[in-house]
């Protein structure tokens, strides 16, 4: 092999090192989302809006156990809101702007082809502001900072309104469900553009029920749903209001 060739080779090799990935981010559904986005809607009257342990799981893809680190960085977020997270352990909440990029101290061991499901949370408090909240979420190989993937999360917040003006209920059971469920619903007043609507962890609708009365219970197939985490909301005049978590499961 001439000199060339094999420089050529050798510069093959350290690309594929430096660029090699072990890690990947899923959905509770499964679904590979290493690299993208992952939206919360909420109000700015919610206490806090979270991802919970288990919506997204950390994979490691390699032969061997990966100490996997996480750091946390404030791409685009509200003044005076607050926010923490959880990996090894959890973070106290920390105001928006005191520390814009965040480094957990401690790792979490994955096994080779194992998935962790029960170590990341991140929460989001809106204090009453409403607005677009992006963190990016990097996860990383503690023994090769290159191999590396991220997540952003986007906390979608939207303005909070008086109870009067919104529904006093919205539920839906079973929860987990399966293949129908029921939502249960009571606007406290008419309202003349009223529905329930329903998306995914992506923040895309991916169904919609036009409520033509006040209160009433409202049995809905849920067949063409893969499983995974839903949201479900009341959308009035153009606003999604009370958002809440649907599970479906087979």
């Amino acid at each position: 092999m001439s000199r060339k060739l094999l420089f050529l080779a050798i510069c093959f090799l350290l690309s594929c090192a430096v660029f090699s990935q072990t890690l990947q981010i899923l959905d509770a559904a499964g679904n590979n989302i290493t690299n993208q986005s992952y939206t919360i809607a909420g109000l700015s009257t919610d206490g806090e809006l979270y991802v919970d342990y288990g919506e997204i799981d950390v994979q490691n893809t390699g032969n061997k156990t990966i100490d996997v680190g996480c750091r946390r960085y404030e791409l685009n977020v509200g003044n005076n809101t607050s926010n923490y997270y959880c990996w090894s352990f959890c973070y106290s909440p920390m105001g928006a702007g005191t520390q814009p990029v965040h480094n957990d101290l401690g790792t979490v061991d994955v096994a080779a082809g194992a998935t962790d499901t029960a170590s990341f949370k991140a929460a989001h408090k809106p204090a009453g502001f409403s607005g677009t909240n992006t963190y990016r979420f990097v996860f990383y190989n503690s023994a090769d900072p290159n191999d590396s993937v991220y997540l952003d999360v986007v906390f979608d917040v939207a303005v909070g309104i008086e109870e009067q003006l919104v529904a006093g209920r919205l539920n839906v059971f079973p929860n987990p469900a399966n293949s129908t469920a029921t939502f249960d619903f009571n606007l406290s007043q008419t309202q003349a553009d009223a529905s329930i609507v329903i998306y995914d962890v992506l923040g895309k609708m991916v169904d919609e029920i036009i409520l033509s009365k006040q209160a009433d219970q409202i049995n809905h197939s849920l067949k063409q749903f893969q499983p995974g985490v839903y949201f479900y909301g009341l959308k009035i005049e153009g606003v999604i209001r009370l958002t809440k978590k649907l599970i479906v499961a087979r």
